[in-house]
């Protein structure tokens, strides 16, 4: 919005300093909604009677329509109009009127106007609104009277609430958020007025305690209220005139103890000692250091004390991080008052922080070491030696919050003591980077270590050491379970790696920032989660801006190829890295050593195979490929691994993408290794009895398999082909059911995996083995036996595809599977819908074979018949319609065939051109499509049938070879553009039966315009109609309604319904077609779909305006309006009344039956049957003697 928006009468230069200002839009559209909020709660404070209902909505459009929307992203946007804002909204706030009883006038309207304030505290956050909220002493004043009033009213609120006196039009819930919005605003302000410069008691005696008991009624409260609460107490304690004796910071430190002592604490009390903590934490940061010294001893006992407890409770359930967290902050900030600050001159000196400087070439070390006599000791109390042994253990917590809080305060305090502590500190957390430690210890340490880095505090002779631990912890990968732990250690590694570039001279990481460098390198091109890598990236790239380039190889590029689009995701990283290898000499080694020994053998599948892609892919390289053989032997040893599946998966899979790139360059016995790694793992457990983790083994398996017996063909050396064979085969038939989460990933893997291991296998087989095999296969895929699994007979299928030299009759067998989904219920077996796909391939496969050969008459009649039946496969389950899948592969058979199709019966050319339009008109695009690429290919035999001809002239299909013809044409179709001409085509009797099928499917159908289409070329058609057609037409309907009821069944009564109100059949009420479907639509009115009764009832309707069925229809009706379902009590009704405006214009039925009609309760379930039945009779029979 622009300033074209804003009211004409509305001057902008009172609200901002500058023209200039005014001038963005952004500031503008704000303006023009604070002008609109100031009205709307003018307007509210005018209309006391005004509804919550309303006032909810009304901050509803606020919320939505104000500028301050769009600032939640980037709320620091609009700190140049903050205080114009808040002068204007506390304007208005205090404008509100109050009784001399202390209530408000409209305490609806300051609801609604404090819901306004707290929403721009919530949006620029309260820190920074703070000083904005008015500070005089008359507001103190205003505000405690203010809280008053706000207290009267919740009492009697809550009276009422409880009285339940309230509309749904008057809601409470607006109120009850008022009022907490009212009571963190009024909170919020009372903390902004403890900026007062006056004494309490030079302006009301009673103000100190007033403001005590208000905090301390909200210092337990959850939330921005509770926070506000705790931050007004500990500015109260902050004045000049306040006292830390005098008994409530007692009694606050009391109430933790209490709250810890008590049994119950974890369940019921952790609120009360989070308000405490909290209190405390904001006043020792706020609070004078001389007077917080006088507590120090008293509030880190009961620091000490919950931290004890903590160390009790053995369940982390029932430990409470944000306790722990305020725990560490409240010791840190203790040991602070307890230490002067000072400037230690032990800390490490940087030197100069200008980049250009520092750039520069290296050419002797400077001495920034300080020197020994200038450093003075520091006293260490027993409270600051007890706050650091709290603040060292919190390094381990479980909690994240509370590690990242010890290290900060870890870091501060630290900067207060003498070198020797300092160097003692960094050597404990140096101590717990070690590997027996847990990885909460490796966070907790490197982020200290980041810390003190970010404060200059490792000195010179900790950098060696520190930068090793750091790529200790770049490296740290743990497995627990399935899964991994350690990548908050190596987030935290990356951030330390990002300090050191800042917080050490160039010339002191000289000797340690290659290595640092491949690491990070790998870490941002390796690690599975993308949060460290890219942590790793912005380190990489702090390091190549702050290092001189000459420490770096190839730095300015390695910063452009590492980037957040590359590393995005886990596959183009790895990609990116190994790219690195090949253009990189420097890097080469350690990628590929990382590579091959780390990730190529990880626990996590995907890391293992973006390991084996970069691999596989930085063998183009010659200098790769000669560091990649000198682990080959290792991955040679781990490809005969037992005890460790990880392993062993990964190295196979290594193997089976790099085994073209270094056989030809190894001897004899690493192909025989590779044979014996082979020939064991296809004996083994993993294929004679597959437990879950084979399904990912065994594809890699076969991969290894393929090209391995790619090679050995070159030579003719077939060992073991036979038996491979043997053993693959008869564990496949072997194969148990798989488990949910492993069917996809297992099956569909190994399947495709399977067939070109197999084809390049075969060739040690001769051709009589070969048919044989085909011969058994396709009797276990075609078997009944119950013995023979799903899982198994679908890898049979991929198993068969394999063999090129197959019998006619052994495929013939096949067709009867082909078309299982026609004859067979896919709900009785759960696996079935996998043979779907492979019922499509299985044709496929079937075409391929046989028309390579010379067919015969009866195989291509076999053939043509097979696909017809196979564009009739409706096979359905939770993924929708999966028929499709094979009605798909029979359209691409139909192509296949336009070869030979003179050659077939004309009967059976005319049936598939039928099936093809059928599917033309049909509801799935992709099937459309394909249906038009098939009348196309059959376009060049129009000749052989009449109708064939006039077929094609109606679509306008010319004999035009140019694809850009083709394309548009087929996507005309799937676009529904063909339609229309559906109307003329189903005069054509050839194709007529076929194309209302595929239209009355279409019309059925959910989607509007695709229904439409289908009812408006129907309608045309049936406008157009003679008897003799409308015979025809009947005939199809009743025919097809009888073959398919569950796919037909709905559409058909939509599309009869339709047919009913056009009058369509009148001119053939006598026909026995007509009353076929007039016995199938009260067959319908019982059906338990509620949508097909209702469909069947409006059928009916239809139908009672025939005279043949106008007595019959009723009947029916008048058990209908008695039926024990409500709606279809209803719906009966409905449809009478609609019936009725018809009916009364050629009979003499009497008014009153449309009165009883709307008058009875159709839907009261109240009422007994027999009422119905008798309404029900009485209003028949009314009908009845108009008959």
């Amino acid at each position: 919005m622009g300033a074209e928006n804003l009211p004409v009468n509305y001057d902008q230069s009172k609200d901002f300093e500058t023209k200039s200002f005014n001038a963005n839009p952004a500031v503008q559209f704000t303006n023009k909604c604070l002008t609109e909020l100031v009205e709307a709660v003018s307007l509210d404070a005018r209309q006391p009677e005004i509804t919550n209902a309303n006032r909810e909505e009304l901050y509803r459009q606020w919320w939505f329509r104000s500028g301050l929307f769009k600032f939640q992203e980037n709320p620091v946007l609009l700190d140049p109009i903050l205080p114009s804002l808040f002068e204007k909204l506390f304007a208005n706030l205090m404008s509100f009127k109050m009784t001399e009883s202390g209530e408000f006038v409209n305490i609806d309207g300051y609801l609604l106007q404090a819901r306004y304030v707290v929403y721009m505290m919530h949006t620029r956050k309260c820190k920074k609104v703070d000083k904005y909220f008015p500070h005089e002493v008359i507001h103190l004043r205003l505000i405690l009277s203010y809280f008053d009033a706000i207290k009267k009213f919740e009492k009697t609120f809550n009276e009422f609430v409880a009285a339940g006196e309230f509309s749904r039009e008057d809601s409470p819930d607006f109120t009850r958020k008022g009022i907490h919005d009212s009571y963190l605003m009024i909170v919020a302000w009372l903390s902004s007025l403890m900026r007062i410069p006056f004494s309490f008691e030079k302006i009301n005696p009673h103000f100190r305690a007033k403001v005590i008991d208000i905090c301390k009624e909200f210092i337990t409260h959850t939330g921005t209220t509770g926070d506000m609460a705790c931050m007004c107490l500990a500015r109260y304690y902050s004045r000049s005139d306040s006292s830390l004796t005098d008994g409530h910071i007692t009694e606050i430190i009391e109430q933790v103890s209490s709250s810890i002592d008590n049994s119950e604490y974890a369940v019921k009390r952790v609120y009360a000692v989070v308000g405490s903590l909290k209190f405390l934490c904001y006043l020792y940061k706020v609070g004078p250091k001389e007077k917080l010294r006088e507590l120090n001893e008293q509030v880190f006992e009961v620091v000490q004390k919950v931290a004890d407890l903590y160390e009790e409770i053995y369940d982390e359930k029932l430990k409470d991080s944000t306790v722990q967290r305020f725990l560490s902050k409240l010791a840190g900030r203790i040991a602070l008052t307890e230490l002067k600050a000072r400037q230690a001159k032990w800390k490490y000196n940087r030197g100069s922080r200008i980049l250009g400087v520092q750039r520069q070439t290296i050419d002797e070390v400077p001495d920034l070491e300080p020197e020994a006599d200038e450093e003075e000791d520091v006293e260490i109390s027993e409270t600051v030696e007890a706050v650091l042994s709290l603040l060292i253990n919190c390094l381990s917590d479980s909690s994240t919050m509370v590690r990242w809080n010890a290290a900060k305060h870890l870091g501060r305090v630290t900067e207060r003591l003498d070198a020797d502590n300092a160097s003692i500190l960094l050597g404990e957390i140096l101590n717990m980077l070690d590997d027996n430690n847990a990885e909460n210890s490796w966070h907790g340490g490197c982020s200290a270590l980041a810390e003190f880095s970010r404060r200059n505090m490792i000195t010179q002779e900790h950098i060696a050491i520190s930068i090793t631990k750091i790529k200790e912890g770049l490296c740290y990968d743990k497995r627990r379970g399935e899964g991994s732990v350690g990548s908050n250690v190596r987030d935290a590694a990356c951030y330390a790696s990002w300090t050191f570039a800042r917080g050490f001279h160039p010339a002191h990481l000289k000797d340690y920032i290659e290595d640092s460098v491949k690491t990070l390198i790998t870490t941002a091109c390796f690690d599975k989660e993308v949060s460290c890598r890219k942590a790793a990236q912005a380190a990489l790239q702090e390091n190549i801006g702050r290092l001189p380039l000459e420490f770096i190889p190839n730095a300015l590029d390695l910063n452009q190829l590492l980037n957040f689009q590359t590393i995005a995701q886990l596959s183009s990283a790895a990609q990116v890295g190994a790219q690195i290898a090949i253009d990189f000499p420097e890097y080469r080694a350690g990628i590929i050593e990382y590579l091959a020994t780390n990730r190529a053998v990880h626990w996590e599948l995907e890391v293992r195979q973006a390991a084996a892609k970069s691999i596989a892919t930085t063998l183009n390289n010659d200098d790769c490929l000669k560091l990649f053989r000198k682990h080959l032997p290792a991955l040679l040893e781990q490809g005969l691994t037992k005890n460790n599946d990880f392993i062993l998966h990964g190295a196979v899979m290594t193997l089976s993408t790099t085994y073209d790139f270094f056989i030809a360059l190894e001897d004899e016995s690493v192909k025989l290794k590779v044979q014996k790694i082979l020939d064991e793992l296809i004996n083994s457990r993993h294929f004679s009895n597959p437990a879950s983790f084979s399904y990912i083994l065994r594809p890699s398996i076969l991969d290894l398999l393929k090209v391995y017996a790619a090679e050995a063909k070159k030579t003719q050396n077939f060992d073991n082909f036979v038996e491979w064979i043997d053993s693959i085969q008869a564990s496949v038939m072997k194969m148990g059911q798989l488990p949910d989460a492993l069917v996809e990933l297992g099956l569909r893997g190994l399947c495709q995996s399977i067939t070109p291991a197999i084809e390049i296998l075969i060739c040690a087989l001769p051709e009589e083995k070969q048919l044989e095999i085909c011969e058994g296969l396709i009797g276990q895929i075609t078997s009944k036996k119950a013995t023979i699994l799903e899982s198994a007979r679908i890898c049979a299928c991929y198993l068969i595809k394999s063999y090129k030299v197959v019998k006619k009759s052994q495929i013939f067998e096949l067709f009867h599977l082909v078309t299982e989904g026609v004859r067979l219920d896919t709900k009785t077996n759960p696996t079935r819908h996998y043979f779907v796909d492979l019922r499509a391939e299985l044709m496929q496969y079937s075409l391929d074979s046989l028309l390579s050969i010379t067919a015969n008459q009866n195989t291509l009649d076999t053939i043509g018949e097979t696909i017809v039946i196979s564009l009739d496969d409706y096979t359905r389950n939770q993924r929708g319609d999966i028929g499709s899948h094979v009605r798909l592969a029979a359209l691409k058979g139909i192509q296949q065939l336009c070869g030979v199709l003179p050659q077939l019966k004309i009967e059976t050319v005319l049936l598939l051109v039928g099936k093809t339009l059928q599917q033309g008109a049909e509801k799935i695009l992709r099937v459309r499509e394909e249906a038009a690429r098939t009348l196309i290919a059959i376009r060049v035999h129009k000749n052989l049938h009449p109708d064939m001809e006039c077929l094609f002239d109606l679509f306008k299909i010319k004999d035009d070879s140019r694809e850009s013809f083709k394309q548009i044409w087929i996507s005309k179709w799937g676009a529904e553009n063909m339609f229309p001409a559906y109307s003329k085509l189903l005069k054509l009797k050839s194709f007529q039966r076929q194309i209302l099928q595929g239209l009355i499917v279409s019309a059925g159908d959910l989607t509007q315009s695709l229904s439409q289409n289908a009812f408006k070329a129907a309608n045309t058609f049936m406008d157009e109609c003679e008897e003799e057609q409308l015979e025809t037409v009947l005939d199809h309907i009743c025919s097809l309604w009888d073959e398919k009821p569950a796919l037909l069944g709905k559409p058909m009564l939509k599309v009869l319904e339709e047919f009913l109100a056009r009058e369509y059949f009148e001119d053939v009420e006598e026909s026995k077609k007509l009353e076929e479907i007039f016995e199938l639509c009260i067959k319908y009115t019982k059906a338990k779909d509620s949508q097909n009764a209702i469909n069947a009832i409006s059928c009916l309707n239809g139908m009672a305006r025939m005279d043949v069925f106008y007595e019959r229809a009723f009947a029916r009706f008048k058990q209908l309006l008695a039926n024990k379902k409500p709606f279809i009590r209803y719906q009966t009704a409905e449809k009478l009344l609609q019936n009725y405006e018809i009916l009364s214009i050629t009979r003499d039925i009497p008014a009153s039956v449309t009165q009883a009609l709307r008058e009875t309760d159709w839907v009261d379930d109240s009422k007994d049957i027999d009422f119905f039945k008798e309404t029900s009779k009485a209003i028949i029979s009314q009908f009845l003697q108009a008959a």
